[in-house]
């Protein structure tokens, strides 16, 4: 079964009693003055209305960072910040907001097929990974059933679940109970439909300080070597250890234990070796690992703990 969505109004998202509605990358052209001023999540103005794009990875870039665009706002009451440069566009590097948002269903640009990460709303560690097949506004969301060692997972009608995803630079939550287990001609749910959907955008630049013990793999035949995380981020992590773990370019895993929202959660995540570097005390040599193939769940936990240890850092 296909399911096909037809363009909705955005209803917009609140700021400081304005409004504002995420930018869409069908809404800019190349070489047209921008329709209206452009603001990140902090309400801060980035372009002003006018202001001429210069080419399409400019506009993509725009949509992936999760920018807003006015929705009825007074000009005379625009909180206004550092306008941007097209060389920033095209970049990653514009400083974004660690606070939470909120949003409508419709405003997440969501795809057919995207992962979905369900938790049981009682009981966080029953967790399944499912598929968007698609939604109907205000009636209900579909997503595959889930699957647990290739059979259906067993889940009743009424069951409430947390459901999460990462997309881009953003990642997203709402709760849903299951509404319908439909087993003809395909297994997949009918989930309800959630009043709005929590948005929080994650920094994968953004580099937390942290001392926690980790156990590396490298190299075939694999060998094992004992480290220390000294920061992380959303896309890797720096350790120090007393002897060189392996060589430039060599894949394995990275084996530690993080603490999020005062639950643990031993993370086992594919790396691959970057750099290696003498520490300043030259006693010690600095790794530095690049994070691939995470799972929506990994992500979800790793942007989690980043954020939260930035957060705490910040108070």
């Amino acid at each position: 079964m296909r399911i096909f969505r037809c363009s909705l109004k955005l209803e917009p998202v609140m700021f400081n009693k304005y409004s504002l509605v995420p930018i869409r990358s069908d809404e800019l052209s190349v070489r047209t003055p921008l329709p209206w001023s452009v603001y990140d999540s902090r309400d801060n103005l980035l372009l002003v209305k006018g202001f001429i794009l210069e080419s399409a990875s400019q506009i993509e870039t725009m949509a992936e960072q999760g920018y807003f665009r006015d929705y009825g706002r007074s000009s005379s009451r625009r909180r206004t910040g550092r306008s941007i440069s097209g060389e920033e566009i095209r970049g990653d590097q514009v400083r974004e907001s660690q606070r939470e948002l909120v949003a409508s269903m419709d405003q997440i640009k969501w795809l057919v097929g995207e992962a979905l990460d369900l938790q049981l709303h009682d009981n966080a560690d029953i967790r399944y990974n499912v598929r968007l097949i698609g939604f109907t506004r205000n009636k209900s969301v579909l997503v595959s059933a889930p699957i647990v060692d290739d059979k259906l997972a067993f889940v009743r009608e009424g069951q409430t679940f947390v459901v999460r995803s990462f997309f881009g630079k953003r990642a997203y939550a709402f709760s849903a109970s299951v509404i319908k287990c439909v087993h003809s001609p395909h297994s997949y749910l009918h989930l309800s439909y959630p009043s709005q959907v929590r948005l929080a955008t994650v920094r994968k630049g953004a580099r937390a300080e942290m001392r926690s013990i980790a156990s590396v793999t490298l190299g075939a035949p694999e060998r094992i070597g004992a480290a220390t995380l000294v920061d992380m981020s959303i896309g890797g992590t720096s350790c120090v250890a007393t002897h060189v773990l392996g060589e430039k370019g060599e894949s394995g895993t990275v084996v530690f234990k993080i603490n999020v929202a005062e639950q643990d959660h031993i993370m086992t995540l594919k790396a691959v070796l970057r750099s290696v570097t003498t520490s300043e005390n030259k006693s010690e040599y600095r790794h530095g690992f690049e994070f691939f193939d995470m799972t929506v769940h990994e992500r979800l936990v790793l942007s989690a703990f980043v954020n939260q240890i930035l957060v705490e850092v910040n108070d």
